[in-house]
C-alpha cells in the first residue's frame, strides 16, 4: 500500500524566516482535527518535511515535552476537547510547545503585539491591560498590524532577530470572532518598546538592566504554563538560564524603548523619532548571538548581572513591599553549605509558583517564613532542601542594591512593619477627619486648578480596574471585587470616596481562570 499523502493523515509544517521548521503529525482522528483546526488559524501549508512534533490527544495526560537541542521527535500530548473552550486550549498548548522549543536556539514569544512599516518589524510589548490591541487598531497607514497580542522571536544567526505574528487566543474564547494570522511570515526586529499608559505621548530608552527584567516577565507571559508544569528543579534553571541569555542578547542587539501611551495621541509619531536610522542591508552590530547554535548544556549564567551559579528571578507582587517592588530582578544565591538565618530574604516554590518571603523563625529542620507586607505568616513549613537561595541583591534600571539578611534583615522588617502601621493609623486620622478634609479639599481644588482628579477606566473583556490620577501621580485604584476605592496617603486630603464612581467586574467564563502569577517571577 503506497504511504498515505499529506492530505490524508493531516500533516502541516511550520517554516520560520531562519529555516527552522517543524512537520505537525497527528495520531488518532482527535489529534487530526486539532492539526487542522491549528493550521487554518496559523495558515500553515501541507509538508512533508522539518523537525517532527507528534500530536496525540489523551484522557488524563499532563506531559510536558522536554527542550530538544537535535532532530529528536517532539511529543505534543493534549487534553480531550469536549467544547469550544477545550478546543481552543488544544491549539493554544500545541502552539506554545512549538514557540517553546526555540529557546535552545535563542528564540521565544513576546506578550506583544507586532506593527510592521517599510519591511521591518515593532513590538508594541505590556500586559494585558495596557492597551496593545487599541495601540495597534490605531496605529495608520503606511503602517500595518500583524498581531495585536503576541509576537514570536527568532534569532536570524548573523546578529540580528525576525519576527513573526501570533494568534490571538482570546478571540476563540466566549464565542469571539476568532481569526487567521499568517505566521509564516516574517519581518526582520527594528525595535521593542514597552507600553505604558500616560497623559501624553514619549517614548525614551532604557536600561539594559531594566530591559533584560520587563522582557522576561513578557515571555513568562505567555510561556509560563511551559515552565509552571515542570517539576524538575534543574531543568526548571537551565530554562531560566536560557530565558535570561536569550533577553540580554536581544536587548543588546535591539533598541528597546519605554513608549509611554495616551488614549488619543499620536503614538507612532513617537515611535518613528525614537527609531534608529536604518536601510535595507543595515545590519544591528553587537555580540553574535546564538542563532541557529544549538546550546546543548548552558553552564551557569555569565551575564553583566548576575554572579556565576547565582539564579535570576523577577520579583511581583506586593508581598515584600516596600524592601521589594514589582519588576526588581533579584540575585538568589543559592546557601550551598551556608545555613538559613532569620532575617533572610529566601526564594522557595509553592505548589503554583516560586515565593520569595523573609524567615520569621528557623524550629528544628523547619523554617516559618512571612512577606514583610503580610499580616500573617505563611501557613506551611518550609525544609532548608526546598529553598533555592537567599536574595542578595535587586536591580531596577540602572540602580543596585543590596538585600539585607540576618540581624540586619530582623532590623529592616521591624523598620517596615512599624512604618505600615504608622500609615494605616495616619489614613485612619484622615478618615475620621472628613469634616475638616471636605473644606481643605474645596480650598486645594480651588487654588490648584492642576491637582483635580482625573478617573482613567483600564480593561479587556475579562478585566477592569479604575485608577484615579492627580496631576500625573497614581492617587488610588478601585478594587472591583471588594467595591471599594483605596485612596493613598497622603491624597485622601483632595479627594472624596464618597463621591468616586465604580465599576462592575465583568462576568468571566467558568473555563478561563484568573490570570495566574509568572514564574521565574516570584511575590
Amino acid at each position: 500500500m503506497p504511504p498515505a499523502s499529506p492530505v490524508d493523515t493531516g500533516l502541516y509544517c511550520l517554516t520560520l524566516g531562519n529555516g527552522q521548521s517543524w512537520r505537525l503529525r497527528p495520531i488518532g482522528k482527535e489529534a487530526i482535527d486539532v492539526v487542522r483546526r491549528l493550521a487554518g488559524v496559523m495558515t500553515l501549508s501541507r509538508c512533508s518535511q522539518g523537525q517532527e512534533v507528534l500530536v496525540r490527544v489523551q484522557e488524563g495526560a499532563r506531559h510536558v515535552p522536554p527542550l530538544t537541542c537535535d532532530s529528536a521527535p517532539v511529543v505534543c500530548i493534549l487534553p480531550p476537547g469536549d467544547s469550544n473552550a477545550m478546543n481552543v486550549i488544544q491549539m493554544i498548548n500545541c502552539a506554545t510547545t512549538l514557540a517553546f522549543q526555540l529557546l535552545p536556539h535563542g528564540g521565544f514569544l513576546v506578550h506583544g503585539g507586532l506593527v510592521e512599516k517599510d519591511g521591518y518589524g515593532i513590538i508594541l510589548a505590556g500586559p494585558g491591560t495596557v492597551g496593545k490591541s487599541t495601540a495597534c487598531s490605531r496605529i495608520p497607514l503606511p503602517w500595518h498590524a500583524l498581531s495585536d497580542d503576541a509576537t514570536l522571536v527568532v534569532a536570524d544567526g548573523q546578529g540580528g532577530y525576525l519576527v513573526h505574528p501570533w494568534p490571538t487566543w482570546s478571540r476563540f474564547f466566549d464565542n469571539g470572532p476568532g481569526g487567521t494570522w499568517d505566521v509564516g511570515t516574517a519581518v526582520p526586529l527594528q525595535a521593542l518598546f514597552f507600553l505604558h499608559q500616560s497623559p501624553e505621548d514619549r517614548a525614551g530608552p532604557v536600561s539594559m538592566t531594566q530591559s533584560t527584567a520587563w522582557l522576561v516577565e513578557s515571555m513568562h507571559q505567555v510561556m509560563g504554563p511551559q515552565v509552571r508544569l515542570r517539576q524538575d528543579l534543574p531543568e526548571a534553571k537551565e530554562i531560566y538560564d536560557l530565558e535570561l541569555r536569550a533577553a540580554e542578547h536581544l536587548v543588546r542587539a535591539i533598541p528597546v524603548h519605554l513608549l509611554h501611551i495616551s488614549l488619543t495621541g499620536k503614538f507612532w509619531e513617537e515611535v518613528e523619532r525614537a527609531l534608529p536610522m536604518i536601510t535595507r542591508g543595515f545590519q544591528v552590530e553587537g555580540p553574535a548571538l546564538p542563532g541557529a547554535e544549538k546550546l546543548h548544556h548552558p553552564g551557569p549564567v555569565s551575564s553583566h548581572i548576575f554572579s556565576l551559579g547565582h539564579i535570576p528571578i523577577l520579583y511581583t507582587g506586593p508581598s515584600m513591599n516596600p524592601v521589594l517592588n514589582e519588576q526588581d530582578l533579584l540575585d538568589v544565591q543559592p546557601y550551598g553549605d551556608r545555613k538559613v538565618r532569620v532575617g533572610d530574604v529566601i526564594c522557595f516554590p509553592s505548589p503554583e509558583q516560586l515565593v520569595v518571603h523573609r524567615v520569621i523563625g528557623v524550629v528544628g529542620d523547619g523554617i516559618r517564613t512571612q512577606g514583610d507586607n503580610n499580616p500573617t505568616p505563611d501557613p506551611h513549613i518550609q525544609h532548608p532542601d526546598t529553598i533555592l537561595g537567599r536574595v542578595v541583591a535587586a536591580t531596577r534600571g540602572k540602580v543596585d542594591r543590596n538585600i539585607p539578611g540576618g540581624n540586619h534583615g530582623r532590623m529592616v522588617r521591624t523598620y517596615v512593619r512599624m512604618r505600615k502601621k504608622v500609615v494605616i493609623t495616619a489614613g485612619t486620622l484622615l478618615e475620621l477627619a472628613q469634616p475638616l478634609l471636605s473644606v481643605s479639599r474645596a480650598i486645594i481644588n480651588r487654588a490648584a486648578p492642576g491637582m483635580e482628579p482625573r478617573i482613567i477606566l483600564f480593561g479587556t473583556r475579562h478585566f477592569r480596574v479604575l485608577r484615579l490620577y492627580i496631576g500625573n501621580h497614581l492617587a488610588g485604584e478601585y478594587d472591583t471585587r471588594k467595591k471599594y476605592w483605596s485612596i493613598r496617603v497622603p491624597f485622601q486630603c483632595v479627594v472624596d470616596k464618597g463621591r468616586l464612581p465604580t465599576v462592575e467586574p465583568p462576568e468571566r467564563p467558568a473555563f478561563l481562570p484568573a490570570r495566574p502569577e509568572t514564574i521565574p517571577s516570584a511575590q
